[in-house]
């Protein structure tokens, strides 16, 4: 399973870094049932062409038009050297999960620390437009194969523990969001691996999804760390990650499944009841999109709550049956199965 996980997951890189991306290559609409038409309508002459810089704009304006509670379009590359919209609806019947109020705090990192974050962007930029993502997570974080990202990289674990208690302070208080996501990137390089699930927890629930994407990216890393290293005694709650399926900022949702992926690979009856009563219906979305490394992980665990082996999920995958996968799934869930 460890392997072949690790041929679907790679980087993406989102909005704001659209006159850098390649063309729109597909959209995917999905949450609201009632309202994926139109809206794939409305954005359908986007295909081909440039990625607007105004997707914050768009998203406004389609929620005016057809009087949606919240739409949220991300722009995420790359796919067949191409660029994905993924345009998530509001359902009115649904509530998305709550954030915590943006600290006004002043403190920040010192200028050494952004500079080497820009480096690690720009490196990191430059492997995924290479297709070199590969990641060595055996020590609790990553350390990608990339010469130039992973060289900064070793920089954020002397920083972690050297400047532990301004990192944390950053990412708990500082009003800028750009110091406090490149606060959770650092901290995750911390050698007590116990004692940052608490900070990362609390910035999962951060009102900037840059800074919930770097935390929540950091703790399923930790998840499957964890797993392997029970003695570890970190426990990370399914709970958030459930709400955070149904977010209309798709890191969320992308990230937010990877830990629920990695946590629901115990088959805990408890936790595959909460997905089957709470997350069924973003992951049939997340299942169903084209693009197989983001579809992944909702496959897998819609593998799980319709009691299909790891075996048979991951043989099926092997073999493009995703749809089978999703089948059973609904049928599982069907009154009188």
């Amino acid at each position: 399973m460890r392997a072949l996980i690790l041929t679907f997951f790679v980087f993406q890189i989102t909005a704001p870094l659209t006159a850098q991306m390649p063309p729109v290559g597909r959209i995917e609409v999905f949450g609201h049932p009632g309202a994926r038409e139109r809206i794939r309508s409305a954005l359908a002459d986007l295909e081909g062409r440039p990625v607007p810089s105004d997707l914050k704009a768009r998203a406004d304006s389609l929620e005016a038009l057809h009087g949606l509670d919240e739409v949220g379009i991300d722009a995420v590359c790359c796919d067949g050297g191409l660029t994905t919209l993924y345009v998530a609806v509001r359902a009115d019947d649904v509530s998305g999960p709550r954030f915590r109020d943006a600290p006004d705090g002043h403190v920040r990192l010192p200028h050494s620390i952004v500079a080497l974050g820009e480096r690690f962007d720009h490196a990191l930029e430059d492997a995924v437009r290479r297709g070199a993502v590969a990641e060595d997570h055996s020590a609790g974080h990553a350390l990608m194969q990339d010469s130039a990202a992973r060289r900064v990289q070793e920089e954020f674990i002397r920083i972690a523990a050297s400047e532990d208690s301004l990192v944390r302070a950053v990412l708990a208080e500082s009003e800028d969001a750009a110091h406090r996501a490149l606060a959770a990137q650092v901290l995750s390089y911390s050698p007590e691996k116990q004692g940052i699930v608490a900070p990362l927890l609390a910035a999962a629930r951060d009102p900037d999804p840059t800074v919930r994407n770097e935390s929540i990216r950091s703790l399923w890393i930790l998840a499957s760390w964890a797993g392997e290293h029970p003695g570890t005694g970190i426990h990370i709650p399914p709970e958030p990650f459930i709400d955070l399926l149904h977010s209309v900022a798709w890191t969320d949702r992308n990230k937010a499944a990877m830990v629920l992926m990695q946590l629901s690979s115990t088959r805990d009856s408890a936790l595959i009841a909460a997905l089957r009563g709470r997350a069924f219906d973003p992951l049939v979305d997340m299942a169903r999109w084209a693009d197989m490394g983001h579809a992944f992980p909702g496959v897998v665990m819609l593998g799980r709550i319709a009691g299909l082996t790891e075996e048979s999920i991951f043989a099926a995958l092997s073999q493009g049956r995703k749809d089978q996968i999703v089948d059973a799934a609904l049928r599982s869930r069907a009154p009188g199965t």
